[in-house]
């Protein structure tokens, strides 16, 4: 989408072993976020002339989520049939069939002015407290799936070796907790008025956010999160 296969790993993660951010087993469900830095109003787009446009634009501008979004998860895995999302799949496999990674994704870009970029370095939590401010009003979920399903543990405080207890299902949106949060990036900047050749940020992986300010309909905030940005450019 640029494809999944661009996204690309320079800083080391918590190890998830023996349960430390996720259970040993059973499904849980993440969310997948696409958001871009609007940099219209601060001059040149360094990214898209570095890159081009990568995702597709509707016909008054705006940019769409990449034509692949929905073959990066599944949203629902019936038995006996075999993942085909791209991380579904990643985790099954590895896992030997024991966890079961299920999402969805929003099916708009969350389009954050480029005067909103702390001109510090970029941090995960960063990125998603200016996600959760330029939130989407009245956004429904690609395919489905209910903004319950993605509460179903309490993955933090992390800790080695002890099972995750699971949610209540009768926590109040106020307070329920988006378990896990992929946000993707196009062209994000580790600070305002970088210049090319960009590095990349976080991995394929998790790490630890504990966001506690409401993020979309999760009033309780984020337990974990991972972010990308595409058409970066590793170092050795």
């Amino acid at each position: 989408m640029g494809g999944i296969a661009q996204l690309c790993a320079q800083t080391p993660l918590p190890s998830t072993e023996a349960g430390y951010l996720l259970p040993t087993r059973d499904t849980i469900y993440l969310l997948i976020v696409f958001a871009e830095i609007d940099y219209t109003t601060c001059g040149e787009d360094l990214y898209e002339r570095q890159y081009g446009r990568t995702w597709p634009v509707d016909s008054a501008g705006r940019t769409q989520v990449p034509p692949d979004a929905a073959e990066l998860i599944d949203a629902f895995l019936p038995p006996p049939q075999n993942p085909k999302g791209f991380i579904t799949r990643t985790y099954v496999e590895a896992s030997f069939g024991q966890f079961v990674l299920l999402g969805d994704y929003l099916p708009v870009v969350v389009r954050v002015p480029c005067q909103a970029v702390p001109v510090q370095s970029y941090s995960l939590y960063g990125g998603v407290e200016l996600v959760a401010r330029y939130w989407p009003a009245g956004v429904s979920i690609a395919r489905g799936v209910h903004w319950e399903a993605f509460h179903r543990y309490k993955l933090l405080p992390a800790r080695y070796g002890l099972p995750k207890p699971r949610a209540s299902p009768h926590t109040p949106p106020e307070k329920r907790r988006l378990d896990v949060l992929f946000i993707i990036w196009r062209y994000l900047a580790y600070r305002l008025g970088a210049r090319p050749p960009f590095p990349c940020n976080y991995g394929f992986g998790l790490s630890i956010c504990d966001y506690q300010r409401p993020f979309g309909p999760f009033g309780g905030g984020v337990e974990l999160a991972s972010s990308y940005t595409i058409s970066c450019e590793t170092h050795s």
